[in-house]
């Protein structure tokens, strides 16, 4: 989700959400949105890189939203995806894959308030030592109100990719 308004990839699922929300009963279910995304890690940001590195990417992320509602209950499947290439500050090349289902539903007690799963994954691979994979699965909430994004619970995690509850990246740019 771009350099993201909450710094993470979260940020998209944020606003993916958002804009969801008013419409689901209203349009078509399915939505899908194709943008160029660009990202910087450093290794001050994320201990799994060699000191003094930094990596920028670039790419094209695919959003794919699918939204129901029923009996006043709004569900949201969303799935992301992204790839690009990659290079550090070294000259070595890289390839990224970025991967986030997210699953979301409200109550009718709480129109405002969605729970669900967000299984989430970042690889970088290439010729030099900055390769990276990790990921998380976890429960989350959006809160519509104040677009306030939490994972709430881990129920794995691996390489350091976010901080929870708030989420902030560490060593997953998107």
């Amino acid at each position: 989700m771009i350099k993201r308004l909450l710094g993470s990839v979260t940020a998209l699922a944020v606003l993916t959400i958002a804009a969801v929300i008013p419409t689901a009963a209203s349009q078509s279910p399915v939505e899908r949105a194709v943008i160029p995304v660009t990202w910087e890690l450093t290794s001050e940001q994320c201990p799994h890189l060699p000191d003094g590195t930094t990596v920028w990417g670039e790419g094209t992320l695919t959003d794919t939203v699918i939204a129901k509602e029923k009996d006043g209950v709004t569900s949201l499947h969303i799935v992301s995806q992204a790839s690009g290439s990659a290079y550090d500050n070294h000259g070595n090349v890289y390839h990224f894959h970025y991967g986030d289902i997210n699953e979301q539903q409200n109550s009718v007690a709480s129109p405002n308030l969605f729970i669900g799963t967000m299984v989430d994954q970042f690889s970088l691979a290439g010729n030099g030592p900055a390769n990276l994979t990790n990921g998380f699965k976890g429960t989350t909430s959006f809160d519509a109100n104040t677009n306030a994004f939490l994972i709430t619970s881990v129920q794995w995690m691996h390489g350091d990719p976010v901080t929870t509850p708030v989420v902030n990246s560490i060593c997953d740019p998107l």
